[in-house]
């Protein structure tokens, strides 16, 4: 994974949470498991901008890591100390 400043944060509260039972992943065709957020939480995703189009045309991104991380307690739609963090907010 490159640690370069190349990355982007995707950070979003979401109303749900899914999980796939332990043992069921492509077993059956139950699916995954709706389950509630993880309090004081939000969810991000850290990507990669795709820098090889000629031989990746339809990716805009690859997805090297994501998780539930704690959110800061002044602002609780962000990761904690996302200001000490992040340079700068991308809309």
């Amino acid at each position: 994974m490159d640690a370069g400043e190349n990355k982007h944060f995707f950070i979003l509260k979401p109303k749900t949470d899914w999980d796939w039972p332990s043992g069921q992943k492509f077993e059956d065709e139950s699916g995954p498991v709706e389950k509630d957020i993880p309090q004081n939480r939000v969810f991000y995703v850290i990507a990669t901008p795709n820098d090889n189009r000629d031989q990746f045309p339809s990716v805009d991104y690859w997805l090297d890591h994501w998780a539930w991380v704690e959110a800061d307690s002044e602002n609780p739609n962000f990761p904690i100390n996302f200001s000490l963090r992040f340079s700068e907010a991308l809309r």
